[in-house]
């Protein structure tokens, strides 16, 4: 009630959408309300990324035979799933992008590292499997990263001058190259997290912690009832 109190209150000061949540878990934000409008550009990105953790689950599994490396990458990308169905909320993708940059540092020590030890016995197949699993995982991370930084420059905080994945972003617009089928992805996760009209695998889709508190402020607050901003210069 408190948090519902202080959001209407930014509200009624002027603050709306995403600009009302600015709570934070250590350095994980605490999304409430919609993603920003940069993040949903990107959902593309996002799919084609999920679609390449996907690709690797089955390299890993049917191909090399890494079962545990192959399980891990296909639960990496169901959380993927999951967050691009959340609207891109950032909450679980930093949880995401925090578990891909510690796959990263686990399969290049426990996977990559001794193969390269053994390469003269491996086959390329799986020589490929190994190297492509922790630059899947970075280049997930590096996503992450991103999309952290265009949070925090929208909520408060100075954006981080490290972001590798900046330039991709800028330069190459998915949406366009790539004919994505997003429908596809729609039924693919109401399956497994259900829909607003029916469960999923893992029961009936429960309303989204993350997106409660400001509909309990817009309802409180209707937008004829917010004041403008003090001018602060």
């Amino acid at each position: 009630m408190a948090d519902t109190i202080w959001a209407g209150k930014k509200l009624q000061d002027g603050i709306t959408s995403g600009e009302v949540n600015q709570q934070w878990f250590f350095c994980i934000p605490i999304q409430i309300g919609p993603a920003t409008e940069y993040a949903r550009s990107l959902q593309h990105w996002f799919m084609l990324i999920i679609l390449i953790q996907a690709a690797e689950t089955v390299m890993q599994i049917i191909l090399i035979q890494e079962f545990v490396t192959g399980l891990l990458m296909g639960f990496t990308a169901i959380i993927a799933l999951y967050a691009w169905h959340q609207d891109m909320n950032i909450t679980y993708i930093c949880a995401w992008g925090i578990f891909c940059l510690v796959q990263a540092v686990t399969t290049t020590i426990g996977d990559l590292l001794p193969a390269i030890e053994s390469l003269a016995t491996l086959d390329v197949t799986s020589i490929v499997a190994m190297a492509t699993a922790p630059l899947v995982y970075l280049f997930s991370a590096a996503f992450a990263w991103h999309l952290y930084n265009d949070y925090r420059s929208h909520h408060g905080k100075t954006a981080l001058d490290f972001d590798p994945f900046a330039k991709y972003a800028e330069k190459y617009d998915l949406g366009e190259k790539i004919p994505l089928n997003e429908g596809i992805f729609d039924k693919a996760a109401n399956r497994m997290f259900g829909s607003t009209e029916t469960g999923g695998w893992f029961g009936a889709k429960a309303q989204n912690p993350f997106e409660t508190l400001e509909h309990q402020v817009q309802d409180a607050f209707p937008a004829g009832q917010r004041g403008k901003p003090d001018c602060c210069c």
